[in-house]
């Protein structure tokens, strides 16, 4: 799955997907977005709100107890991007 999380409320956009597959993506943080667990993930989000300076957070999750992979912006329209594979074949 792909996290996006950070401070609430901060609006996004961006595109989260799989190798052969990607999605367009929209919202306020928190949110989650389900994603196969066999295959590798990535998400690209970035920040849509004028002025906000707030840190937002993406993470890759495969059910475990900690993000696999971590990425931060917290500058105007910042983006972060996160892609990874699953820890077990």
């Amino acid at each position: 799955m792909i996290r996006v999380t950070g401070v609430a409320g901060i609006e996004f956009t961006g595109s989260i997907g799989t190798v052969g597959s990607s999605s367009s993506v929209s919202g306020v943080t928190p949110q989650d977005f389900a994603l196969p667990k066999d295959e590798p993930i990535a998400g690209v989000i970035q920040k849509s709100a004028a002025g906000d300076m707030r840190e937002l957070v993406v993470e890759c999750w495969f059910n475990s107890d900690e993000a696999y992979e971590t990425a931060r912006t917290a500058t105007e329209f910042g983006v972060a991007s996160v892609s990874c594979r699953s820890p077990t074949p």
